[in-house]
């Protein structure tokens, strides 16, 4: 292996392993309104599960949203917003 080689291998493969995961983008993520903004209450249990970064969390596509954060708690609107129903999330 050459020295040059080593070096653009040593970049190439380094440079991304400092980098920290934020997967999802949580405002990207969270429910929205009719009026097009974010529901608060969903935005609330996105970034709980996801707010330090993640690396094995997931959403679970169900309505409210779960997200599931590395330690496998799930999260959902009712954790910040007990009284939270169609009717009443999402309202501006």
């Amino acid at each position: 292996m050459t020295d040059r080689f080593a070096i653009a291998l040593f970049v190439a493969l380094g440079a991304g392993c400092g980098a920290t995961i934020s997967f999802p983008d949580c405002e990207d993520e969270a429910m929205r309104t009719a009026s097009g903004a974010i529901d608060e209450c969903d935005l609330q249990a996105c970034e709980a599960a996801f707010g330090d970064g993640c690396t094995l969390c997931m959403v679970n596509q169900s309505l409210p949203p779960q997200y599931v954060d590395d330690d496998g708690k799930a999260w959902t609107v009712y954790d910040f917003c007990p009284d939270w129903g169609m009717d009443t999330g999402g309202e501006d």
